[in-house]
Protein backbone atom coordinates (compact mmCIF):
# COMPACT_ATOMS: atom_id res chain seq x y z
CA UNK A 1 0.00 0.00 0.00
CA UNK A 2 1.61 3.08 -0.92
CA UNK A 3 0.01 6.95 -0.50
CA UNK A 4 -2.63 5.57 1.66
CA UNK A 5 -4.17 3.73 -1.74
CA UNK A 6 -5.24 0.11 -1.05
CA UNK A 7 -3.88 -1.71 -4.72
CA UNK A 8 -7.67 -3.25 -5.21
CA UNK A 9 -9.50 -3.07 -8.33
CA UNK A 10 -13.00 -1.26 -7.69
CA UNK A 11 -15.53 -3.76 -6.86
CA UNK A 12 -17.50 -5.41 -9.78
CA UNK A 13 -21.33 -5.23 -9.89
CA UNK A 14 -23.25 -8.40 -8.85
CA UNK A 15 -23.38 -11.08 -11.63
CA UNK A 16 -27.16 -12.14 -12.49
CA UNK A 17 -28.63 -14.53 -15.06
CA UNK A 18 -31.60 -12.53 -16.46
CA UNK A 19 -34.66 -15.07 -16.62
CA UNK A 20 -37.58 -14.14 -18.86
CA UNK A 21 -38.99 -12.19 -15.69
CA UNK A 22 -36.46 -10.03 -16.15
CA UNK A 23 -36.18 -9.73 -19.78
CA UNK A 24 -39.85 -8.97 -19.59
CA UNK A 25 -39.67 -6.70 -16.74
CA UNK A 26 -37.00 -4.88 -18.47
CA UNK A 27 -38.21 -4.56 -22.37
CA UNK A 28 -41.84 -3.76 -20.42
CA UNK A 29 -39.54 -0.77 -19.02
CA UNK A 30 -37.94 0.07 -22.42
CA UNK A 31 -40.87 0.91 -24.28
CA UNK A 32 -42.73 2.40 -21.33
CA UNK A 33 -40.04 4.42 -21.08
CA UNK A 34 -40.02 5.03 -24.69
CA UNK A 35 -43.64 6.33 -25.28
CA UNK A 36 -43.14 8.84 -21.86
CA UNK A 37 -40.11 10.07 -22.66
CA UNK A 38 -41.09 10.46 -26.30
CA UNK A 39 -44.33 12.36 -25.55
CA UNK A 40 -42.41 14.33 -22.73
CA UNK A 41 -39.83 15.64 -25.14
CA UNK A 42 -42.00 16.18 -28.06
CA UNK A 43 -39.81 13.47 -30.22
CA UNK A 44 -42.18 10.73 -31.97
CA UNK A 45 -41.56 7.16 -29.95
CA UNK A 46 -39.69 4.61 -31.55
CA UNK A 47 -37.74 7.24 -34.01
CA UNK A 48 -34.00 7.07 -34.30
CA UNK A 49 -30.96 9.75 -34.92
CA UNK A 50 -31.73 11.09 -38.45
CA UNK A 51 -28.05 12.71 -37.88
CA UNK A 52 -26.11 9.22 -37.37
CA UNK A 53 -24.46 11.51 -34.63
CA UNK A 54 -26.29 10.21 -31.37
CA UNK A 55 -27.62 13.91 -30.74
CA UNK A 56 -31.36 14.75 -31.02
CA UNK A 57 -32.76 17.82 -31.32
CA UNK A 58 -35.06 18.08 -28.26
CA UNK A 59 -37.68 20.73 -28.76
CA UNK A 60 -38.51 21.42 -25.34
CA UNK A 61 -35.57 22.77 -22.92
CA UNK A 62 -34.34 21.99 -19.42
CA UNK A 63 -36.26 25.77 -18.52
CA UNK A 64 -39.28 24.24 -19.50
CA UNK A 65 -39.49 21.77 -17.23
CA UNK A 66 -41.84 21.88 -14.69
CA UNK A 67 -42.44 19.42 -11.35
CA UNK A 68 -46.14 18.31 -12.31
CA UNK A 69 -44.54 17.60 -16.16
CA UNK A 70 -42.45 15.53 -14.59
CA UNK A 71 -44.65 13.84 -12.96
CA UNK A 72 -46.90 13.16 -15.72
CA UNK A 73 -43.63 11.77 -17.50
CA UNK A 74 -42.87 9.53 -14.59
CA UNK A 75 -46.64 8.35 -13.85
CA UNK A 76 -47.02 7.29 -17.83
CA UNK A 77 -43.91 4.56 -17.53
CA UNK A 78 -46.84 2.74 -15.91
CA UNK A 79 -44.83 0.72 -13.68
CA UNK A 80 -46.23 -2.37 -12.20
CA UNK A 81 -44.97 -3.97 -8.84
CA UNK A 82 -45.18 -7.88 -8.85
CA UNK A 83 -45.51 -7.61 -4.79
CA UNK A 84 -48.47 -5.66 -5.67
CA UNK A 85 -51.31 -8.04 -5.41
CA UNK A 86 -53.54 -9.50 -3.07
CA UNK A 87 -51.75 -12.84 -2.03
CA UNK A 88 -48.99 -10.15 -1.05
CA UNK A 89 -51.30 -8.37 0.63
CA UNK A 90 -53.04 -10.94 2.81
CA UNK A 91 -49.79 -12.48 3.46
CA UNK A 92 -48.41 -8.91 4.79
CA UNK A 93 -52.04 -8.95 6.50
CA UNK A 94 -51.14 -12.13 8.22
CA UNK A 95 -47.93 -11.73 9.25
CA UNK A 96 -49.17 -8.60 11.01
CA UNK A 97 -52.04 -10.29 12.87
CA UNK A 98 -49.30 -12.47 14.05
CA UNK A 99 -46.84 -10.05 15.30
CA UNK A 100 -49.62 -8.16 16.85
CA UNK A 101 -50.70 -11.21 18.38
CA UNK A 102 -46.76 -12.24 19.36
CA UNK A 103 -46.73 -8.74 21.12
CA UNK A 104 -49.52 -9.17 22.89
CA UNK A 105 -48.61 -12.79 24.12
CA UNK A 106 -45.54 -11.04 25.40
CA UNK A 107 -47.04 -7.79 26.92
CA UNK A 108 -49.76 -10.45 29.05
CA UNK A 109 -46.39 -12.94 30.09
CA UNK A 110 -44.55 -9.40 31.62
CA UNK A 111 -47.97 -8.29 33.29
CA UNK A 112 -48.17 -11.68 34.74
CA UNK A 113 -44.69 -11.33 35.96
CA UNK A 114 -45.41 -7.57 37.41
CA UNK A 115 -48.21 -8.83 39.16
CA UNK A 116 -46.33 -11.69 40.76
CA UNK A 117 -43.17 -9.45 41.96
CA UNK A 118 -46.23 -6.56 43.19
CA UNK A 119 -47.44 -9.51 45.15
CA UNK A 120 -44.26 -10.15 46.70
CA UNK A 121 -43.01 -7.24 47.65
CA UNK A 122 -45.98 -7.05 49.27
CA UNK A 123 -45.18 -9.48 51.13
CA UNK A 124 -42.31 -8.41 51.50
CA UNK A 125 -43.52 -5.00 53.04
CA UNK A 126 -46.21 -6.72 55.50
CA UNK A 127 -42.90 -9.03 57.12
CA UNK A 128 -41.06 -5.87 57.08
CA UNK A 129 -43.95 -3.71 59.23
CA UNK A 130 -44.31 -6.80 61.60
CA UNK A 131 -40.74 -6.54 62.35
CA UNK A 132 -40.70 -2.98 62.77
CA UNK A 133 -43.86 -3.39 65.24
CA UNK A 134 -41.73 -6.05 66.98
CA UNK A 135 -38.41 -4.20 66.94
CA UNK A 136 -40.55 -1.04 68.65
CA UNK A 137 -41.99 -3.43 71.05
CA UNK A 138 -38.58 -4.56 72.16
CA UNK A 139 -37.00 -1.23 72.01
CA UNK A 140 -39.81 0.41 74.84
CA UNK A 141 -39.54 -2.50 77.00
CA UNK A 142 -35.67 -2.24 76.82
CA UNK A 143 -36.14 1.58 77.59
CA UNK A 144 -38.47 1.08 80.38
CA UNK A 145 -36.73 -1.47 82.34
Amino acid sequence: MTGGVAPLPPPAPPAIVWNTDHQTGAANFATHLDSAMSDFLGVPAGSTDPTGTGAFAVPRMASQLSPDLLLAAFMKLQISDPNNNVQTHDLLSTLMSDLRKTALTAQQAQETAAIKQMQEAQKSADHAATFGMIAMVVAIIVLMS
